[in-house]
């Protein structure tokens, strides 16, 4: 009997090794960024409410993703040269042009999830207005969609900044009007590291997106 169970626990073993073995490996490309409490990649380590998400569907589906980052211009071209598997976030609306330009079809999950894009300003700027707004900061990459006909008319001047962190500051000590971003990470990151999410607030005045990832 003892040789039997042996037996038995060596050819589960064996199964489970062939099973890992052959899980399909693909690879998805994220934004090399902290930006809580979606996603953040810090130090080769991505984390948040995205991978949990990724990984659970992983699972699920008895595959494994692994998770490398690139800067968000660069991304983009990385998925249409099939360099990665999967870019996550998207939405259909992201870089259009370029997308139809590679001749790529590129298929969309369901939503992971909801976001709002707005102007996060000073308490004192809540309630200003379009015309008020002069400058508007966006982190390096990203798409401010509902500014784009002020910005061709040359009404807003954008400027970019490399991190959410360095872009929030900006605002607070005024050298720009205002930062379009994801209302509830630059909630989190104000409540984190200022212990204030107040520092900055949403001017729901101004234009702003609500979407999907």
């Amino acid at each position: 009997m003892r040789f039997y169970s042996k037996s038995i626990l060596l050819m589960s073993l064996v199964l489970l090794m062939n099973s890992v073995q052959a899980q399909k490996v693909y690879t998805v490309g994220v934004e090399p960024q902290p930006y809580y409490p979606n996603f953040s990649y810090v130090k080769g380590q991505y984390t948040g409410y995205s991978r949990a998400v990724l990984d659970l569907f992983a699972l699920k589906k008895g595959i494994v993703f692994k998770y490398k980052a690139y800067p968000i211009k660069r991304l983009f071209k990385m998925l249409l040269v099939e360099k990665i598997d999967f870019k996550y976030p998207d939405s259909p609306y992201w870089k259009s042009d370029l997308k139809k330009r590679s001749g790529k079809k590129v298929q969309y999950s369901h939503s992971v999830s909801n976001y709002i894009d707005g102007t996060m300003v000073l308490p004192a700027n809540q309630n200003k207005q379009l015309g008020q707004i002069k400058t508007l900061g966006i982190v390096r990459g990203f798409t401010p969609w509902s500014y784009l006909d002020a910005i061709h008319a040359k009404k807003i001047r954008v400027v970019e900044n490399s991190s959410l962190k360095g872009l929030i500051k900006q605002v607070i000590h005024k050298r720009i009007d205002g930062a379009y971003i994801n209302v509830a990470v630059a909630e989190h990151h104000l409540k984190k590291n200022y212990k204030n999410k107040n520092k900055l607030v949403f001017n729901d005045s101004l234009p702003h997106s609500k979407a999907d990832y």
